[in-house]
């Protein structure tokens, strides 16, 4: 099953993937991440998955990272009005530096962090993904008949297609 459960990998356009960052008050980690794991526990049915991201090992900074994903807005909705979303507020409070940060994922907006919370346009996003994806697909056709003799490059036409598979 891996880390996230099935259904967090569905690609059900009506799941709603939710980014929270808090910035815990330094010398409260500890605190902080046994509220959280008690706040996951408590929690575990109101979303389809959720993950902790803690700050890297050498960081400095004390950002913990929160990405919960729900089954559809009225679960997400329910989520955030919960007595227990409100109780788990009050606890982390007197641990966390300023307010939360929470941002929904629609893309590789995920990667892509600004001032503003927005993320770069849409049109953006595809640019430089179309930029960044094909010529890695092209790189990836022209390499692979060489290092696998008899595979034909099936990239030639941009598409991959099961009739052009090697055989």
């Amino acid at each position: 099953m891996g880390i996230y459960p099935r259904a967090a990998i569905s690609k059900d356009p009506t799941m709603i993937h939710v980014a929270i960052t808090r910035r815990v008050r330094p010398g409260k980690e500890a605190q902080f991440e046994t509220a959280l794991y008690r706040f996951f526990r408590d929690a575990l049915d109101a979303s389809t998955s959720a993950a902790l991201i803690r700050p890297g090992p050498d960081s400095e900074a004390n950002e913990y990272g929160i990405l919960r994903t729900f089954p559809d807005e009225r679960a997400k909705a329910s989520f955030y009005a919960s007595a227990v979303y409100q109780r788990w507020l009050d606890e982390v409070t007197p641990l966390v530096e300023g307010e939360v940060d929470k941002r929904e994922l629609h893309g590789l907006e995920a990667f892509v962090r600004g001032k503003d919370s927005h993320g770069p346009p849409a049109w953006r996003m595809a640019l430089v993904t179309w930029l960044g994806v094909n010529p890695a697909v092209w790189l990836f056709a022209q390499g692979v008949p060489r290092v696998i003799p008899g595979c034909r490059p099936w990239s030639s036409s941009w598409s991959s297609t099961p009739s052009s598979w090697p055989r």
